[in-house]
């Protein structure tokens, strides 16, 4: 807030430049201090593109979205960029709330090669298997093998008395509904003073199938990053994060994009197709990278 004016950056193709001006007229009617972006780019304004302008731009964008109390998406049809989107991950990872101009309706798709992830995964077999091994097993947390499947697996390096408490929460909660992200992470930071994202995501996808696992690949992909000046803000920040990860999830898993590369899944890998197509996606994104 300056004075009693909300500060509003405005983000967004700026091939929308009338959108952006109508936006930033009558948010001012509103009684809002609106920041908009110097250029439009993509409607005519071809200094951006001369050497170096563009990287700047970008970079002063980011300053004006801290300046903001909460940033609005000129998001006409639907459409957000990839960089609109990593603008909306950098608002999002500081805790600045989002507005759209209309409800999102297109589902972001990341930039991979699926068919170059493939061919390293047909080189990796062995790690798919591991996987259904794990699964086969995960009825039984207590069970030796499972653990040492499960320790090599998601590479768990943490000293003896963590990983017996993590084995034992997971098997306490076999025992009832499954539990949410949020439950997770917060037992294990109250167990270590750690926050863990990454392993209680991989806890929560053991139970479940169709929750999707927090790794670095996944948020690359996806353009998030976790931040936060204190612990505390870091799980929170955490628990909204993972929120992304999952809807991104139910919204990628509905598109053409999806389906074309859960076919081609299918066609390399016929032995696997019991897996979940959750879990197939995160397959295909860990050697995107």
């Amino acid at each position: 807030m300056v004075g009693k004016y909300k500060v509003i950056t405005l983000c967004g193709s700026t091939r929308f430049k009338d959108a952006f001006m109508e936006a930033q007229k009558r948010l001012t009617l509103e009684r809002n201090i609106v920041i908009s972006v110097g250029l439009f780019g993509h409607s005519g304004d071809e200094e951006v593109w001369t050497e170096g302008t563009k990287e700047m731009l970008d970079d002063m964008h980011k300053r004006k979205i801290d300046m903001a109390d909460e940033i609005y998406v000129i998001n006409v049809g639907g459409y957000i960029g990839s960089s609109t989107r990593s603008e909306i991950a950098y608002a999002t990872a500081k805790g600045i709330p989002v507005r759209y101009l209309e409800n999102p309706k297109i589902c972001y798709i990341p930039d991979i090669d699926v068919e170059a992830s493939l061919g390293k995964l047909k080189r990796e077999r062995k790690s798919m298997l591991r996987y259904t091994e794990i699964m086969s097993l995960r009825n039984n947390p207590a069970n030796p093998m499972f653990q040492k499947k499960y320790d090599a697996f998601y590479r768990v390096r943490r000293n003896e008395a963590w990983r017996e408490e993590y084995f034992r929460m997971m098997a306490d909660y076999l025992k009832r509904d499954v539990p949410s992200f949020g439950e997770i992470i917060l037992r294990l930071f109250q167990m270590s003073d750690q926050i863990e994202p990454s392993f209680a995501s991989k806890m929560l996808a053991t139970l479940d199938d169709s929750m999707p696992i927090w790794d670095k690949n996944v948020m690359t992909a996806l353009q998030l990053r976790l931040t936060g000046k204190t612990q505390e803000m870091k799980l929170s920040m955490a628990v909204v994060i993972y929120d992304r990860i999952y809807h991104w999830y139910r919204a990628f898993l509905k598109t053409e994009e999806a389906k074309t590369m859960l076919r081609r899944f299918d066609e390399v890998f016929p032995e696997f197709q019991a897996i979940s197509d959750t879990k197939k996606i995160d397959f295909i994104l860990w050697k995107s990278q």
